[in-house]
Formats: C-alpha cells, sequence, structure tokens
C-alpha cells in the first residue's frame, strides 16, 4: 500500500551509510534464518501426534520451544519434556503410543532404510534421557534407547524408566 514505508524505503536514506548497510545486512540476516527454520521444520519426517496432555509439556524442536496441545504434530528430532505433574500421550504413525510421565524427558528419532534403493521407513525409536514411560505398541516393532539399555518390542505392553 502507498505509504506504507517512509519514502526513502526501509532503512531511511538520512541515517548514516555505514548504519544503513548494517541495519539492510542484520535484515536480510534475521529472514534468511526465518526461512530457514521454515525450511527444516518441513522436510522433517512427522513421526506422530499428540493425544493427551495433562498440564504444560514442551516439546523443543529446530525453530525453538513450544507448548504442545492435544492435535499437535510431532516431528523427528523433538524433544518432548515433562515436569512435576504433567503428563503426555503420543501416538505415532504406525499406532504406536507413549505414556510420557511427570518429570520425563524424550527424543523422538525416525530412521530410514533403503530397501532394493527404495526408501522404508525403520521401527519406530525414541531414547528416554531421563525419567519415566510406558510404551504400547501394535504389529510393528518399537525401539526405546535409554542411557543403559535398548528395549524394542511389538505386540506389548511395557514401561521404560531411567533414573
Amino acid at each position: 500500500a502507498a505509504g506504507a514505508f517512509p519514502a526513502g524505503g526501509i532503512v531511511h536514506k538520512s541515517l548514516p551509510r555505514r548504519l544503513r548497510a548494517t541495519m539492510v545486512c542484520r535484515l536480510v540476516v534475521c529472514c534468511l534464518v526465518l526461512l530457514s527454520r521454515v525450511a527444516v521444520a518441513e522436510h522433517l519426517p512427522r513421526i506422530g501426534t499428540v493425544v493427551a496432555v495433562e498440564g504444560s509439556v514442551t516439546v523443543q524442536r529446530h525453530s525453538g520451544d513450544k507448548t504442545v496441545r492435544a492435535g499437535d504434530v510431532l516431528y523427528a528430532g523433538d524433544v518432548v519434556s515433562t515436569d512435576a505433574g504433567e503428563t503426555v500421550e503420543l501416538r505415532l504413525n504406525d499406532h504406536a503410543t507413549f505414556f510420557v510421565r511427570e518429570r520425563s524427558r524424550l527424543r523422538l528419532v525416525a530412521f530410514v532404510h533403503a530397501v532394493q534403493g527404495t526408501p522404508t521407513p525403520a521401527p519406530a525409536q525414541a531414547a528416554l534421557e531421563k525419567g519415566k514411560m510406558i510404551v504400547r505398541t501394535g504389529s510393528e516393532p518399537v525401539v526405546v534407547a535409554t542411557p543403559t539399555a535398548v528395549v524394542k518390542g511389538s505386540n506389548a505392553r511395557f514401561a521404560v524408566e531411567v533414573k
């Protein structure tokens, strides 16, 4: 719209040339950083959704921290953190369900392997860094790693705890 910016553009000509150049450079860098974060998020595999939340559960991802709500999409690399009194239920694309308990930290990982050159999803994988979770699997295998062990199961329900 006419008049949206000053007559001299976004960076007004009355400012010293060096200051204008610095401001323009910073603006360009900020735009590139924002665009790269959007591009990274769009290319990460979606691996599940948030089903239910109790409290204020946080997900850390490349684009920053986010308080999650039921229905939010989860991506490979997301780190789900719960504090005292907070729990979250996650449903993965393969229909496995993770019940993450209070004071827990869970990193979601999606690996892809190639079968005759075609990318194929590997088993659902997660790394429990601290806390407790209950896993309910379907017919597809689920792998949960901890600092001291790895659990793999299908058609099962099991608990994992890191003290």
